[in-house]
This record gives C-alpha cells, structure tokens and sequence, in this order.
C-alpha cells in the first residue's frame, strides 16, 4: 500500500468515527445505525463497509485510540509512566469529543471491559499472590472507580477538578505503597 492510500484510508478512519462521536451527542449507542454515520461523516455505506465490518468495530477502533494516548491508572498515581501519556481524567477533559464514550452506559461497560483485556495494569499485574480472576477484578475496580469519577466532574472547573484529583491521586499512591509492602 503507498504512502497516498494509507493516508485516504486513515483520514477516512478518522471521519467514521468522529461521525460516530458525533452521533452519541444525539442518540443513545444501541440507537446508532450505520447509515447515521455515514449521513455524518458524508460517505456511501459501501465506504463505511470497506473499513470497518459493523459499529462496534468503529467503537473498538475508538478504544484503541483512547489508550494509545492513557496511561494506565499505576503509571500515573506512582510516577512511573516512561512514555509521558496522559491520565483518563486528564485526557477526556483535554479532548471532550471522548467524554460521550463515558456517558452512554453500555459504551462505558464496554470501554472498561476492553481497556482491561487490552492494558496491563501493573498495580493488579505485579502482583504474584493474585490469581487472575483477582487481577482483573482489581483492574476494573480502578478503572470502574475512575471512570465514574470523570462522569460526575466532566463539567467540573479547573481548579474544583484539580482538588479531586490531588485526592485521589494521594489516596491510590498510599493504597498502592500499603499493598506493596
């Protein structure tokens, strides 16, 4: 594939999803079709059906996107994130068109249960005397705990969101010295 196409078939990417983002504004995620997508991001269904094989293929493709960009809850709280990414909370706030992924309830389920089969979270992952079901339950229990937090403070201010976060922030690093001890 040449350099041209990759760039048609990634800037085509791009508008099916931001259609799809657009959409969750207005409609529930069970309630999108296809053809609402392709009526936003101005393309025939053939277009659509060419990149992505249905709908939550765009949303898998959005998650993907999302955590490409995170660090994980660990990295931050503890300072350990060598890539420099940046925390959810931080993230949905810096690029609200994500925030309808946390709103829409089944979306929400769904972003937790692909971020937990898709990121390792060393705080549960480090962890030799876990088994893998506690591991996970860890996992999406701070991820769960976080995402709420981001639904409830999305409008938050600056500085009223900055003192949550502090909080938080202190609280997980105590929890995690304690653990590690």
């Amino acid at each position: 594939m040449d350099n041209n196409a990759a760039k048609k078939i990634a800037v085509t990417e791009g508008l099916i999803k931001d259609a799809f983002l657009t959409a969750l504004k207005h409609e529930k995620y069970a309630e999108i079709t296809v053809s609402d997508i392709c009526r936003l991001a101005n393309i025939g269904r053939s277009t659509f059906y060419r990149r992505y094989e249905s709908i939550p293929f765009v949303v898998n493709d959005i998650f993907a996107d999302m955590l490409s960009s995170i660090s994980n809850v660990h990295e931050h709280v503890m300072g350990t994130d060598i890539l420099c990414k940046t925390p959810l909370c931080q993230f949905v706030r810096e690029n609200e068109k994500y925030s309808v992924i946390l709103v829409d309830g089944a979306l929400t389920e769904a972003f937790i249960s692909y971020a937990v089969e898709n990121r390792i979270d060393s705080v549960a992952d480090d962890r030799t005397d876990l088994n893998e079901a506690q591991k996970r339950t860890l996992k999406e229990f701070l991820l769960s705990g976080c995402v709420y937090v981001i639904r409830r403070n999305l409008r938050a201010g600056a500085d009223k969101w900055g003192s949550f976060k502090c909080v938080i922030d202190e609280f997980i690093r105590n929890g995690c010295r304690q653990v590690k001890a």
